[in-house]
């Protein structure tokens, strides 16, 4: 389907669009091949720096995750960006590169591609938010805007993280939710460098703290997501037996779920909640260290990226002591949710 969307989008989007192979250096799909079957040393060069560690600890080149993932094209957008369609059974998104004139680099701001995609939608500012809609946002959305504005401030505060502004892009139905966000599903969402982008939603709190962690760097996807889920209401766990089936399917080594590959196929093979068992992490890292020792362990990851796990341990715990606190709080969660 994003073979077609993107064929459709070379129509409407003629002034932004053009075909990565008409370029003559190595194209958006070489890049990424050269990328995912290299190993740190040799796909550190083909990131922006910046977003190294990200890239090398969520998409680790050469891991098997990243291996099954398929390229089905990328569509060039703008002066010297390019959005590069992968695939995975039952799962489709897009990732974005940035040329310098001699070669394409991955990256995680999507600033032109988002702009040129969404040239003729509307805009609105609410705080220092500025959505942009396809259409004029209705009242009530800029209430729920309003209301996601001023709590996005008081975690900002929490975390101690400033950005100037962040642009929020909310697609309506379903072929923009698949060129702009990447995904389709209701709620879906997803930050990246100073802009938030989701499928009707107007208060995504999960993608603005991921937006401030980016400022010092997405280090580690049990880290990162555990980090965002720990802002939100409530817990990622759906009932009880959610909840156990989770507990019982951490297994013997459930620090495992710290490496990023590993952490990527348990969430897409939904075998465990992963999310939820993130989000008690680190509610609980944050609850007996404090965020400064969070914040520590991102900046100090951020320049390290083989580093993570010697790092949170030297900042926070061992790893094995966390998990067993987090598996007998969760049991205790689990006995008190509703079936």
């Amino acid at each position: 389907m994003l073979r077609a969307i993107g064929l459709m989008m070379s129509f409407l989007l003629a002034p932004f669009v053009t075909k990565a192979k008409d370029l003559t250096m190595q194209s958006p799909e070489e890049t990424w091949l050269a990328y995912a079957g290299g190993n740190v040393a040799t796909a550190q060069n083909l990131v922006e720096p910046r977003y190294a560690t990200f890239f090398l600890n969520t998409l680790k080149p050469g891991s098997s995750f990243v291996k099954v993932l398929k390229v089905s094209g990328s569509r060039r957008i703008g002066k010297s960006s390019a959005a590069l369609d992968l695939e995975i059974p039952g799962y489709k998104t897009w990732i974005a590169l940035k040329s310098n004139g001699k070669d394409w680099k991955l990256t995680l701001d999507e600033t032109e591609i988002l702009e040129g995609l969404t040239t003729n939608w509307k805009k609105t500012k609410v705080g220092k938010f500025l959505f942009v809609t396809r259409r004029k946002m209705t009242d009530e959305q800029v209430s729920v805007a309003t209301r996601f504005a001023n709590r996005a401030e008081q975690v900002a505060e929490k975390l101690r993280i400033q950005v100037p502004e962040v642009t929020y892009y909310v697609a309506k139905n379903e072929k923009d939710a698949e060129v702009v966000v990447g995904e389709n599903h209701k709620g879906a969402g997803r930050g990246r460098y100073r802009s938030i982008k989701t499928v009707g939603r107007f208060d995504h709190i999960h993608e603005f703290v991921h937006v401030l962690a980016m400022e010092i760097g997405l280090i580690n996807p049990f880290f990162d997501e555990g980090l965002a889920a720990a802002y939100e209401d409530g817990t990622r766990f759906k009932n009880r037996d959610d909840c156990v089936n989770t507990v019982k399917r951490l297994g013997e080594n459930p620090s495992l779920l710290l490496d990023g590959p590993t952490f990527m196929e348990a969430n897409f093979k939904q075998k465990l909640n992963v999310y939820g068992v993130a989000q008690e992490t680190m509610r609980y890292w944050i609850e007996k260290f404090g965020v400064l020792r969070i914040k520590k362990v991102m900046e100090r990851t951020a320049g390290a990226p083989e580093g993570f796990l010697a790092i949170l341990e030297s900042e926070l715990e061992p790893v094995s002591s966390s998990m067993k606190t987090v598996k007998a709080r969760m049991q205790k969660h689990c006995q008190a949710m509703s079936i």
